[in-house]
């Protein structure tokens, strides 16, 4: 027999192995497809804090002050609006939790904040959708339960205007309900959201926030929305804030 032949049904007999070898592993792929997925229970997600770096630094020693924290910084602003206007001052930043997301680019294209309420109309946490009884996730932070989420996507909100970052504040709590009770604003009609006119509620936003400048706050109030993110990353190294999962809609029957 000739090493050529030889060595072809070695070949041969090497691929045979391989081949029975991997079939139990790909039944054992298909068993698992088919398995049932487990129920999911309302639970508490937890957030994280995450740091924004400059893009080009590889190292941040060479900074003027401490890191930023946005959230922080983002929180003291609200909670100094809620004492100085008047239609805003039912908004407890304590059960508001600021967070921030990564914008997947710095242009102006894009979302630039929301809010994210975690109660159903009226301020049920059971609500319906398409004719299944749902409830939202708890969200819970230092043993405080939250009613909503205000996130701000960085770099793109940063690099707004001054102006354009000040009112986007100002629409953002305006969207949180009068009552205060995890519910959005809501207005008759189909578009509850922005009622009918959405340029109507951009310049209540506008609106609120000229009565807010009219009472001169502290500059310090509002410093952090002066600077562009690469201002503030030359300046502080890195900008930290807290990020978090949006709460998910459980059914009522798989909510343990």
């Amino acid at each position: 027999m000739t090493k050529k032949l030889v060595t072809k049904k070695l070949v041969t007999k090497k691929r045979r192995l391989l081949k029975t070898e991997t079939l139990p592993r790909l039944s054992l792929r298909k068993k698992a497809k088919r398995m049932a997925r487990a129920k999911r229970t309302a639970r508490s997600p937890s957030p994280r804090r995450v740091r924004l770096l400059p893009s080009r630094c590889k190292t941040v020693d060479l900074v003027d002050e401490a890191e930023l924290d946005f959230c922080g910084e983002m929180r003291e602003l609200c909670e100094d609006i809620s004492r100085r206007v008047p239609e805003l001052s039912h908004v407890v930043m304590r059960d508001v939790l600021v967070c921030i997301t990564r914008a997947r680019s710095g242009g102006r294209t894009g979302l630039w904040a929301k809010l994210t309420p975690l109660r159903f109309e009226g301020g049920s946490r059971l609500g319906m959708r398409r004719g299944q009884r749902y409830v939202i996730e708890p969200l819970v932070v230092d043993g405080r339960e939250q009613l909503y989420i205000l996130t701000f996507c960085l770099p793109r909100f940063l690099n707004l205007t001054y102006r354009e970052k000040l009112v986007t504040v100002f629409h953002e709590l305006f969207h949180i309900g009068p009552q205060f009770d995890g519910d959005h604003r809501r207005f008759a009609g189909r578009y509850h959201m922005h009622s009918p006119r959405a340029e109507l509620f951009d310049s209540e936003a506008e609106r609120l926030c000229d009565l807010y400048l009219a009472t001169s706050p502290a500059p310090l109030a509002c410093r952090f929305l002066r600077h562009r993110c690469a201002t503030l990353l030359a300046r502080h190294g890195a900008i930290t804030g807290l990020t978090i999962p949006v709460p998910k809609l459980i059914p009522v029957d798989e909510a343990a």
